[in-house]
C-alpha cells in the first residue's frame, strides 16, 4: 500500500468527512479549518524564526489567507477562542480599546472568509461559511506543503487497522469492550521544536 503524503492527510481527514455534514454540523467544519490554520501559521512563524513581537499573528494570517489584519483579529478571538475553549464563538467586547459588540453568524450561503457587517454603530457581525472557510486553509496548505510537518511533535500521523470485537451475546445490557491501549510506536515519535522552558 502506497503511504499517503501530509496533503493527501490534510483532505482526507479534515476536508472530506465534513462534507457529509448538514446545516447542523457546521461547527465541525468551522473548528477543523481553525486547527488548520493556527497549525499553518505557527509552522510558518517557527520556520521564520519569528516571535510575536515582530511579526503578529494577525499578521500571518493576512499573508496566508488573505484576511485583513482588522478582521483577523476579531475573527480568531470570536471563533477560534470561543470554539476551542467553549464549544460556542464568543459574542461581545474583545478590546479595551473600542465598545463595539461583536456577534456571530454561520451558513452555507455566506463566503469562505469571514466578513464584517456593521448592525449598529457600535455591534457588529462576523458571518462565515464553514465549509468554505475549511477549504480557504486546506487550500492554503498546497502553497506551502513543507509546513504541513514542518513541527516535528504533531506531525500527521498513521491510521491503522483496530481489531475488531465480537459482539457480546448481552450487547444491550453489557459494557461495551475497551479499545486496545495503543504502544507509545503507534503515536509517533519526534521532538517539539517548542521545549518546555526552565523553571
Amino acid at each position: 500500500m502506497t503511504a499517503e503524503s501530509p496533503k493527501d492527510k490534510i483532505y482526507k481527514w479534515f476536508v472530506k468527512p465534513t462534507e457529509k455534514l448538514d446545516g447542523d454540523g457546521g461547527f465541525i467544519p468551522l473548528m477543523l479549518g481553525l486547527c488548520l490554520a493556527e497549525r499553518l501559521i505557527m509552522s510558518k512563524t517557527h520556520k521564520d524564526s519569528k516571535i510575536r513581537k515582530e511579526k503578529p499573528f494577525e499578521e500571518y494570517g493576512e499573508d496566508l489567507f488573505k484576511i485583513p489584519k482588522a478582521i483577523f483579529e476579531p475573527f480568531w478571538d470570536m471563533y477560534r477562542n470561543g470554539l476551542m475553549h467553549f464549544g460556542q464563538p464568543f459574542s461581545g467586547r474583545f478590546s479595551k480599546k473600542n465598545d463595539i459588540y461583536w456577534d456571530w453568524d454561520i451558513s452555507s450561503k455566506y463566503e469562505g472568509r469571514p466578513e464584517v457587517i456593521e448592525i449598529e454603530p457600535k455591534k457588529k457581525l462576523i458571518k462565515i461559511n464553514p465549509w468554505k472557510w475549511l477549504q480557504i486553509v486546506a487550500s492554503a496548505y498546497d502553497s506551502y506543503p513543507d509546513l504541513i510537518d514542518h513541527l516535528s511533535c504533531v506531525k500527521l500521523g498513521e491510521i491503522g487497522n483496530v481489531p475488531s470485537f465480537s459482539p457480546h451475546p448481552l450487547s444491550n445490557t453489557s459494557p461495551t469492550p475497551p479499545l486496545p491501549k495503543l504502544l507509545i510506536d503507534d503515536s509517533g515519535t519526534g521532538s517539539c521544536p517548542y521545549p518546555p522552558k526552565k523553571t
